[in-house]
């Protein structure tokens, strides 16, 4: 079974499965398997390379241990999960390139890594629950996130002939997205989050996708698309949250599986029926992630105090893109 990874249907399709799946053991067993999204973004990265997957359980533990070294005091509010992710980003990136240095992983692109902020993830999970309960789930929600996905793949396919790479056909020589040298601006992004939440105690949207955002801002319409889609998505948490008892990890998957299908359908209506844009510019999963990430916010912090160092946070990034890109 050959899987293009630069698809985006693929890899929305990976997503909604591996979240759901990391949701529902969360749930039964009361054990972290690692974050809800660490299964995902696992299945995502051994599909891609072996090696890479098995290095991002290996970084895990090691964020772990240096966090464990020289950060125990650092231990309330969000403050673990900044340092671990700034150790993370650059664990990542520095494993990233040796591997590339010394052809360990083919195609590796470090403009664009999986699973970059995977180890923070269950460096915490870690944490809270010790590496053999955190990695025997996290294992496990991976294998079945991972079965799942090929059944489902094959049934669509072979079955229902289905073509997940018609509307990557579609959108062949509009504006794609492009990220170049990217370790700076998620570096720059986590860090500002950091200085944001230490003075304010306030999160100012998901560092991780904020420089798809600082991107978007350079085309206005695809901007606004992504503004329209955000409205909606707030407006779906409002009414989970006036309507349901769905809260917190489970309110949150989702959130995210409501934006991967916005996303996949603006995509579709709009290619299918003419439009000379692509909306998410075919950004893999990052637009998902950002709506439910900036969504959630919004949802557990007041919005006029959240808006405000959201757009701090993103004008940084922003300026720093603009001078690099």
């Amino acid at each position: 079974m050959q899987i293009n990874l630069d698809n985006i249907e693929i890899l929305s399709l990976i997503l909604c499965i591996g979240v759901i799946t990391a949701t529902i053991i969360r749930r039964r067993t009361g054990i972290n398997p690692g974050g809800i999204i660490t299964s995902p973004f696992m299945v995502i990265s051994f599909i891609f390379s072996p090696l890479w997957g098995i290095t991002l359980l290996v970084l895990g533990y090691i964020v772990y241990k240096i966090y464990n070294r020289f950060f125990t005091q650092v231990y309330f509010g969000r403050y673990p999960m900044y340092i671990t992710g700034i150790l993370s980003i650059v664990l990542v990136y520095a494993t990233a390139l040796i591997y590339t240095k010394l052809n360990l992983v083919s195609q590796m692109n470090l403009n664009h890594l999986y699973g970059l902020i995977v180890p923070a993830i269950i460096a915490m999970a870690i944490r809270k629950q010790g590496p053999e309960k955190t990695y025997k789930y996290t294992v496990l929600s991976t294998l079945i996130s991972g079965i799942i996905f090929s059944a489902v793949y094959l049934a669509i396919t072979a079955i229902f002939k289905y073509d997940f790479y018609e509307i990557e056909g579609l959108r062949e020589g509009l504006q794609d997205f492009s990220l170049n040298n990217s370790f700076i601006l998620i570096l720059v992004s986590i860090l500002v989050s950091f200085v944001i939440y230490y003075f304010t105690k306030i999160k100012s949207g998901g560092y991780i996708v904020l420089p798809y955002l600082a991107v978007l801002a350079f085309y206005p319409k695809n901007l606004l698309i992504f503004a329209l889609s955000l409205l909606f998505l707030i407006w779906i948490v409002k009414l989970l949250k006036h309507y349901t008892l769905v809260v917190g990890i489970t309110r949150y998957t989702l959130v995210l599986c409501v934006a991967i299908v916005l996303v996949g359908t603006i995509e579709t209506y709009l290619l299918r029926n003419g439009f000379t844009i692509s909306p998410f510019m075919g950004a893999n999963i990052f637009p998902a992630l950002a709506l439910a990430a900036i969504a959630n916010d919004f949802a557990v912090q007041k919005t006029r105090k959240t808006i405000p160092y959201l757009a701090l946070n993103l004008a940084v990034v922003g300026i720093v893109y603009f001078f690099l890109r």
